[in-house]
């Protein structure tokens, strides 16, 4: 490991026993992507993803970085959502004055990632990290981005070869479209051969249709709900959950059907 970067984690481990939110879920980053540092000096880093529509994106940034400054005894320190420790001459930055945020292409339009984000990305499109600040020059420090990508249902280990990747976990995405009429698709994805069950419940959690029974392969998979019981009568609009079971696995989502 370059030395410069086996320093900067270390800070980044130390710094993140001192600086957890309470208010996030952490990310397992074991199973990160790709791991990209990003420096608070340049504008934009390219993290050698080129993402796909659809694909579903999971970040989480640690670190801090010192700004108004390049002196690193600066108390002047931001974590990735605006976050730090400033003088009281010197109020705390907003999230959107001084965080880490991201793009899709080099013309995309930013968008906030701070501390950790999840999102699906509507285009295809490199993906850039950078910092918020339109003086880089007087910035000093760097920010660790463990990074996961989600294709059709499998964890992208190798972005060079897709199609070594396998689905390493069961994942149930939200139907599409939602809201619906008169149908819509529900998707989910297995790691391995199981007997599943996908049933839909009306809001008060009543059973209205069993749309997919028996076993499937490892893979991904889709049902089809077209707004119909079991007997084969419409159903009325309103809120609607699906179920998924699948050995183990179980698992429920909501859905709005608007007629």
């Amino acid at each position: 490991m370059n030395k410069k970067y086996a320093v900067v984690l270390a800070l980044v481990l130390f710094l993140l026993s001192v600086a957890q939110s309470q208010d996030i879920t952490e990310l397992d980053t074991y199973q990160a992507t790709k791991v990209v540092i990003v420096s608070a000096t340049q504008a934009w880093t390219s993290t050698a993803i080129d993402l796909q529509a659809n694909d579903r994106v999971e970040i989480k940034v640690s670190g801090i970085a010192s700004t108004w400054g390049t002196n690193v005894q600066k108390t002047y320190w931001y974590g990735p959502d605006g976050n730090g420790w400033a003088g009281s001459a010197h109020p705390f930055p907003s999230a959107g004055g001084f965080a880490v945020i991201g793009k899709l292409g080099t013309s995309g339009t930013p968008f906030l990632v701070g501390s950790i984000r999840s999102f699906i990305s509507k285009v295809a499109g490199s993906l850039y990290l950078g910092y918020n600040d339109n003086q880089l020059s007087d910035n000093y420090g760097y920010f660790v981005a463990f990074i996961t990508v989600i294709r059709n249902g499998a964890v992208i280990t190798n972005i060079a070869n897709p199609g070594e990747n396998r689905i390493e976990s069961f994942l149930l995405e939200q139907n599409y479209p939602n809201p619906f009429n008169p149908s819509t698709t529900i998707q989910y994805a297995l790691p391995k051969t199981e007997n599943v069950d996908v049933r839909i419940y009306n809001a008060a959690g009543q059973l209205v249709k069993t749309i997919a029974t028996g076993e499937r392969e490892a893979g991904q998979h889709s049902a089809v709900w077209d707004g119909r019981d079991d007997t084969g009568n419409s159903v009325s609009s309103g809120a609607y959950f699906y179920q998924v079971k699948a050995g183990d696995f179980l698992q429920a989502k909501k859905m709005l059907l608007i007629k």
